[in-house]
This record gives C-alpha cells, sequence and structure tokens, in this order.
C-alpha cells in the first residue's frame, strides 16, 4: 500500500534532555525507551513497543495489570494515582514485590 511508512516500532525525536541507552523517554502522550545515547537537540530512535525492566523504588510493589506512572525527576517508576508522576508509561506485565530494584513493563501509548 503506497500510504504505508513504518510499522511503528520505532520513532524518531529530537531530544530536550540527555538520555542513554535504554532510558525512559515521555514526549507528549508518546512513550519510549532510548535505543542510544543522545544529547539534547540530537534526534534518537525510541522503540515506542515492547515489554522493558524499568527503574522501580526498592520498597514498592506492583501488581501484574496495574498502569504504572513514570517521575523523570526520581528517574523511576511510581503509582499513577501519585501526584509526581510525569506521565503513564505501561502496565506491569509481572508482579513485583519490595525490595526489587526494577518493574517489568509494556509500553503503552496514550495511558
Amino acid at each position: 500500500m503506497k500510504n504505508f511508512v513504518s510499522d511503528g516500532n520505532v520513532i524518531f525525536h529530537v531530544l530536550t534532555a540527555a538520555v542513554s541507552s535504554g532510558d525512559l523517554v515521555l514526549a507528549g502522550s508518546l512513550v519510549g525507551v532510548a535505543v542510544t545515547d543522545g544529547a539534547i537537540g540530537e534526534e534518537i530512535a525510541l522503540t515506542v513497543e515492547g515489554v522493558f525492566d524499568i527503574p522501580a523504588a526498592t520498597g514498592a510493589t506492583y501488581a501484574l495489570g496495574v498502569k504504572v506512572g513514570f517521575d523523570i525527576s526520581a528517574n523511576e517508576a511510581i503509582a499513577t494515582g501519585d501526584g509526581a508522576s510525569d506521565g503513564n508509561v505501561g502496565v506491569c506485565t509481572e508482579a513485583k514485590a519490595s525490595g526489587h530494584l526494577v518493574v517489568r513493563i509494556k509500553l503503552a501509548q496514550g495511558l
């Protein structure tokens, strides 16, 4: 089909803050994971589909299927009802117990 552009798993984004490969990036209602390192003003690829481990507070717990938010300044997942959330980023794909340093999420756009 002549109007097909891409499969949509990766988009390109001009950075407003420096990132490292694997960092979570919020761009409006989109959430992605940086494919490479990048400096402010550089255009990099963001993976916007898939399941990723993201940093989480060690004492936090998450149940399978709950929405997960993200606090960019703290660089960690937070409960979606917390006012510090910079955006909902996905859904927990396996329960996270207290003491674990990451939560596994399926990226979800527009939550």
